[in-house]
């Protein structure tokens, strides 16, 4: 009688969670238990309704009360890792994971979750294992395909993350973050029609996905209909007026358009909703640039780099900016804080360079080209200016060898060629200097910078024959001889010999020139920010699916509102982000845009202990409810 009571309260419940009568669900398991207070299969039918309501610690608690009475239940071990990932512990999940698949080496729901432990963990290899075997066990398994692309494009396999998102569509014909996925596959390759027919097909069956919005909006942008990308960004903020992503993106379009005032309102706009937005401060501070309001770009920068210190992109464009405004020392201690992080960023060398060089540090300059030279040794730029600042001092010999470093690298560079002659010249060595310009008027006869340096030096060493030679060339060069024209070519001279004589005047140039090139955000190929989707992070069960084990879970989206971007195309390098994997979870479609807003706001509650579970028992308990993937 008790075991007919039993199978009827076990029936009834579980009845009444397919239903989503949780309460009830809930009662007649706690009736169970009455009858038998450690029962295995009320354990994790209760296990599972706490963990619906994100009771994570309860949940795992009567997981492991399960375990008690049937220790290799290895649903058991698979739903207590769904929880510790829920809660953040990861190490605590693939140990539960690697348990759960030595007893049950066949279960292909357990090889998915734990590969999503994996990939979160970064072990991106052991994941990649991991999907493998789920999909040797079931091939039809859309979401792990989904997932083992995004660690092949995590790998810059491009053509076998593209290949696992085509099989996940074989099985999910309309599953739309593959279709998703694979359309950032296309916007990568740049094949820009395609990445459009995918992201619009993605959004067929998911209207609303924000990720989704903004990344078609990207590429209509760089299909030039930048019209319909405003459209849609309006509407999607007009919905969402928390989307920092599609208010920054939003602002991007209106300074293309040259409505800076409007573009400023959406950038602080976003940075409002997400006050660590970096991209969007990089983008007022562009926009401020673009003004000449740089006193404005320096605070809105410092504020940023206050509230987050360890953002090295906006706290190397403050320090460019604090350099260009004359603040070496704050500009100092922003570029040393930046290499602290990295110490490999040659922006930041190159701009501690000029710094160095403003200060008169030349020793240091040295020590950071060098460092510079090592990591990339075609970047030689520094070479240049140490040479110039080094002709400015005064110290000929040490600006040659400088220069000569810079053209063993740039050996066809003029300006460098030309700059070596003049230092020859200086030092005496008139006739190596000229057998230099000579060549260089060789290569170009019509460069009438090579001819007017060539008629200074004969001018400057008597040779007058020559130099009206040189003046005669020019003046054809020119046009018919006038007063104009003569004048002009005098002007040319003098200008040099001017130079000649006052460098330092002309290396304070060249540094404000570089300075302010350097610290210019670029104004070229603004593109918008591409959205990637946000990381999901729990699992729904495969018996909650009411025994229709092809029906597919609802989707929903958490985490990161701030993924790294790039500002313009010249300036974007390859990154590798996370392009998200789908993973079932508890909640319904009707309660996704409540958890989209509340989930990141919830606090996890306290691991559970874990307690020691009995031997093995002789018999083997029956089948559990379980977090596995179908």
């Amino acid at each position: 009688m008790r075991d007919t009571r039993r199978a009827d309260l076990l029936a009834r419940s579980l009845t009444a969670y397919h239903a989503r009568d949780f309460e009830l669900s809930a009662n007649l398991a706690k009736q169970l238990l009455l009858l038998d207070e450690d029962d295995p299969d009320a354990h994790m039918l209760l296990g599972s309704l706490y963990g619906r309501q994100e009771q994570y610690s309860q949940a795992i608690n009567q997981f492991f009360r399960a375990l008690e009475t049937a220790p290799e239940n290895p649903e058991a071990y698979n739903n207590i890792g769904v929880m510790y990932r829920s809660l953040g512990q990861l190490d605590r999940a693939q140990e539960a994971l690697e348990k759960a698949s030595k007893i049950a080496p066949t279960n292909a729901g357990v090889w998915y979750n734990l590969g999503n432990v994996l990939k979160q963990l970064g072990q991106l290899q052991e994941a990649q294992m991991a999907y493998l075997r789920c999909l040797e066990l079931n091939p039809g398994n859309a979401l792990a395909h989904n997932n083992l692309g995004t660690i092949y494009e995590a790998q810059g396999d491009l053509a076998q993350a593209e290949a696992s998102y085509r099989k996940g569509l074989e099985s999910d014909p309309n599953n739309p973050t593959l279709k998703f996925n694979l359309g950032l596959i296309y916007q990568k390759r740049e094949d820009l029609p395609q990445a459009r027919q995918l992201f619009e097909a993605a959004l067929r069956y998911r209207p609303s996905w924000t990720p989704g919005i903004n990344n078609l909006a990207v590429t209509l942008q760089k299909l030039g209909e930048s019209e319909q990308a405003q459209e849609l960004l309006e509407s999607l903020v007009t919905e969402k007026p928390e989307n920092a992503e599609a208010l920054n993106n939003l602002g991007i379009l209106l300074m293309e358009k040259g409505d800076l005032e409007g573009a400023q309102a959406q950038f602080e706009k976003a940075i409002g909703q997400n006050p660590r937005y970096a991209r969007a401060v990089l983008n007022l501070d562009r926009l401020f640039q673009k003004q000449g309001r740089l006193a404005e770009s320096v605070d809105v920068l410092a504020r940023y780099s206050l509230l987050d210190p360890q953002q090295s992109e906006v706290r190397l464009q403050l320090g460019k900016l604090r350099l260009l405004q004359n603040s070496p020392e704050k500009a100092e201690e922003d570029l040393l804080a930046v290499l602290n992080q990295q110490p490999d960023n040659l922006e930041a060398l190159r701009t501690l360079g000029n710094l160095y060089l403003q200060t008169k540090r030349a020793y240091l300059v040295e020590k950071v080209s060098e460092r510079i030279r090592r990591l990339d040794p075609e970047n030689v730029d520094l070479q240049l200016d140490l040479a110039l600042y080094h002709a400015g001092e005064g110290d000929t010999g040490a600006a040659t060898d400088a220069v000569q470093k810079y053209l063993q690298v740039r050996p066809k560079d003029l300006n460098a060629r030309l700059l070596l002659a003049r230092l020859l010249h200086q030092m005496g060595k008139t006739k190596e200097a000229l057998k230099r310009l000579e060549a260089l008027n060789k290569e170009d006869p019509r460069n009438t910078a090579v001819l007017t340096a060539l008629g200074q030096i004969f001018r400057e060493t008597g040779n007058q024959k020559a130099s009206l030679e040189v003046a005669d060339t020019l003046l054809a060069l020119q046009g018919q001889p006038s007063d104009e024209n003569l004048d002009a070519m005098m002007d040319t001279i003098d200008f040099y010999e001017q130079a000649a004589n006052n460098l330092t005047d002309e290396v304070r140039a060249t540094w404000e020139h570089n300075l302010r090139k350097l610290a210019q955000a670029p104004q070229e190929n603004v593109h918008l920010e591409e959205v990637q989707p946000e990381e999901m992070m729990v699992e729904e069960p495969a018996w909650m699916t009411a025994g229709d084990v092809d029906q597919q879970p609802s989707l929903l989206d958490l985490g990161d509102l701030n993924p790294a971007v790039v500002l313009a195309e010249e300036e974007e390098t390859v990154k590798i982000y996370d392009t998200d994997e789908i993973i079932p979870q508890f909640f319904e479609d009707e309660e996704e845009e409540k958890l989209e807003a509340d989930l990141s706001q919830v606090q996890a509650p306290a691991p559970a202990p874990s307690p020691a579970p009995t031997p093995p028992s002789a018999t083997s308990p029956p089948t559990p409810p379980s977090y596995s993937q179908p």
